[in-house]
């Protein structure tokens, strides 16, 4: 038989090592210990309505501090209605007191997603739910103990295959069609869900360059900061270089970034993107405290700190009210709700995906399904100087947004408005 050489010995040694671990040890890794034949998630539902467009997973985490909606839209209780994206807003408003939360998506590969997070967050150990969905790395213990047995370049593989294995003890209680879809990407799976997304794996590129242009011990030190003053001189002396700046330039600009959003950039003013982002990526940077800004240590070190985690990854899940996700456009499906039957809305910043004109019948929309005194937030990646369209105004009063600390990778510029 001819030698194998490269990746193909990498992947027989691993399938081999795997198929006489199954047989002969059958030990932790191959059944972890929250495995169970789940039945379908009870207090998750979900059903299609017309229009979707199945494109991938685009954001696999929303990136925008859903700590401002919590605050906003008082969720104790409340039934709200929003954009499904990454799942970090409609999951965290669960984890806040929410009793019921109708995430809608054109894209239903972002419900796939949101379906699997929901499912090992309510199926799963702490610990191992995490490690699924990729907020945990592979914990570093199954490596060193293969090590020490003789088999590291197999185990090292096999570890890997962790969350394969915590995946298949979740599968059953997914929906048909999102354990299809799952089913036919490990490599997602693989990599961890919360790393999947097309923005994501943007990001990750990016950050594994950031050493070319600022030194490795010195994010590594701003990580460490547990004060403003140290984060700020951090930054200033060791990070924000002609080198740093150069490349946030050459990343974040029309011209690189417009064939990934084509349709966000039809609606927005392209003259000042570039100034936006890199505003907003300094100020997340330099000025929001490291210690409390789990989107930084995930884009720095690949994983959260156990100690900086959001709301929907912390604390426990089991008093978690009901997700319903809906495969759709969100216009057409608020135009289905009945008048007044729902407490608020969120949108994101759904509003530059849109023109002008069917943003503010989005809004028009949002309000009749909203009952007086609730509440609708949205957001704008590019500021504008008029944030709530004019011809709303007898419908929405403006609100002040909650002073809580935003962790947002970009300043949005917030909106809140209350139903009259």
């Amino acid at each position: 038989m001819p030698e194998r050489t490269g990746i193909r010995t990498y992947v027989h040694s691993c399938t081999c090592h795997r198929q006489n671990a199954q047989t002969s040890q059958r030990g932790r890794f191959s059944r972890p210990s929250g495995y169970r034949r789940a039945a379908p998630v009870a207090d998750l539902t979900r059903r299609s309505a017309p229009g979707t467009r199945g494109s991938g997973v685009a954001f696999a985490q929303v990136r925008e501090d859903p700590s401002v909606e919590l605050a906003a839209l008082a969720p104790p209780g409340a039934h709200l209605v929003g954009i499904t994206s990454g799942g970090d807003t409609a999951l965290g408003l669960l984890a806040a007191g929410a009793a019921r939360v109708t995430a809608i998506d054109v894209n239903p590969d972002q419900n796939h997603h949101v379906e699997l997070l929901h499912a090992a967050l309510t199926r799963l150990p702490h610990e191992e739910a995490l490690t699924l969905i990729g907020a945990r790395p592979v914990a570093d213990h199954y490596r060193a103990d293969h090590y020490r047995a003789g088999h590291y370049r197999a185990d090292f593989y096999r570890a890997d295959l962790y969350r394969a294995d915590l995946y298949r003890a979740v599968a059953p209680g997914l929906g048909e069609t999102a354990r299809t879809w799952w089913d036919a990407h490990p490599r997602a799976l693989h990599r961890g869900p919360l790393h999947a997304g097309r923005a994501e794996r943007r990001i990750a590129a990016v950050a594994a360059a950031q050493p070319l242009v600022a030194p490795r011990r010195a994010w590594r030190d701003l990580l460490a900061c547990t004060d403003s003053a140290t984060q700020r001189s951090v930054f200033e002396h060791s990070i924000d270089t002609r080198r740093w700046r150069a490349a946030v330039a050459l990343v974040f600009n029309p011209t690189t970034c417009r064939p990934l959003y084509r349709q966000f950039f039809r609606h927005i003013d392209a003259s000042r993107f570039t100034t936006t982002m890199r505003e907003g990526i300094v100020s997340f940077v330099r000025d929001t405290p490291a210690w409390r800004n789990w989107y930084l240590h995930d884009i720095v070190e690949g994983h959260y700190r156990p100690d900086c985690l959001p709301p929907h990854l912390d604390g426990d899940r089991s008093a978690w009210g009901h997700l319903h996700l809906i495969d759709g456009d969100i216009s057409a499906v608020l135009a289905d709700v009945p008048a007044h039957s729902v407490d608020g809305v969120w949108l994101s910043n759904v509003g530059e995906w849109l023109p002008a004109p069917a943003f503010e019948s989005l809004l028009r929309t949002a309000t009749r399904a909203v009952r007086p005194g609730g509440r609708l937030a949205w957001s704008y990646f590019v500021p504008r100087p008029e944030p709530l369209p004019a011809a709303l105004r007898d419908r929405l009063a403006p609100l002040a947004v909650p002073d809580v600390l935003d962790r947002s990778l970009i300043r949005f510029q917030r909106v809140l408005a209350e139903v009259r």
